[in-house]
């Protein structure tokens, strides 16, 4: 048997075998993404977010920011919100010592650095969204020290379930999951945007059903893992 046809012959088996290889499934590839969030050094999120019900769309939500986060528990989280044609700031700023929140011109909350910080904000930034992380981090110097730790872990981890795959959007893959807050009988439904090859973030909804409908949308411009982002970037905020 010559070469040519010795590989006519090897290369339909190939293909077989390749087809045969399991695909990842939803929560299998949820999971990755969480891992190789966590084990980012450093990460960069540029990110639109909007919450709105259909009941009252005069009430809808829009935010706009940043959030940075880099190994020894430095963090600079930034929301610029809009609601009924009124802006506000929001920033909360670690230098890996002391937080510091800062919302309007005038107030700003400090208190030391919880030890979990960096985890519990990898942790919601994956699971909820950036604006979600943000509203986590900005309660915390509103606790006590012993009430902090808790609330990074988002209420020790709303449990997640019902995992499964989406349909895919062009190049991008999706995800579908629900998580239950802890004490709540309603779960929120999620819609994931990833890209499969890199596990970067696209864009995520939330959806709640009940009271009344809400639709929460957060789109990434950027979704960056360990990038170089210099101290500082870190330099905490002060009242002017």
């Amino acid at each position: 048997m010559t070469p040519l046809i010795l590989a006519a012959c090897l290369l339909p088996s190939c293909a077989v075998l390749a087809q045969d290889e399991p695909a990842e499934s939803a929560e299998q590839a949820f999971k990755r993404i969480e891992e190789v969030v966590r084990k980012a050094k450093s990460t960069r999120v540029q990110y639109t977010w909007e919450g709105a019900s259909p009941s009252d769309q005069a009430g809808k939500v829009e935010a706009t920011g940043m959030v940075l986060i880099k190994e020894g528990n430095r963090t600079n989280l930034s929301a610029t919100i809009i609601e009924r044609n009124r802006s506000s700031e929001l920033k909360v700023v670690s230098d890996g010592v002391t937080v510091k929140t800062k919302l309007g011109p005038r107030r700003v909350l400090e208190c030391a650095v919880p030890r979990n910080l960096e985890e519990g904000l990898k942790l919601a930034l994956h699971r909820l969204g950036a604006m979600q992380a943000i509203l986590i981090a900005h309660k915390v110097c509103m606790l006590e020290e012993e009430d902090q730790e808790e609330a990074l872990k988002l209420g020790k981890k709303p449990p997640v379930s019902d995992f499964r795959e989406g349909p895919d959007d062009g190049d991008v893959k999706t995800i579908l999951y629900k998580i239950t807050p802890e004490g709540s009988e309603n779960a929120a439904e999620v819609k994931l945007w990833y890209a499969p090859k890199t596990y970067r973030l696209v864009k995520r909804t939330i959806t709640i059903r009940k009271p009344t409908e809400s639709i929460f949308t957060e789109i990434y411009k950027e979704w960056t893992l360990d990038p170089e982002i210099e101290n500082e970037e870190f330099k905490l905020p002060s009242v002017k």
